[in-house]
């Protein structure tokens, strides 16, 4: 069951069909060095395990 994220609450994570992991809401993102990277609200990683 899918949930709703609030504006400053839990993020909506899930799997897309394809293997795409949808992000929805707040959430810190950073390289391996530990150094933010800048997104929106709503974006998408890739989750094809080839890299």
């Amino acid at each position: 069951m899918e949930t709703e994220a609030n504006e400053k609450g839990t993020p909506r994570i899930y799997r897309k069909a394809k293997g795409q992991i949808f992000v929805e809401g707040y959430v810190n993102l950073n390289d391996m060095e530990g150094i933010p990277i800048k997104h929106r609200n709503k974006f998408t990683l890739c989750g094809c395990a080839k890299c």
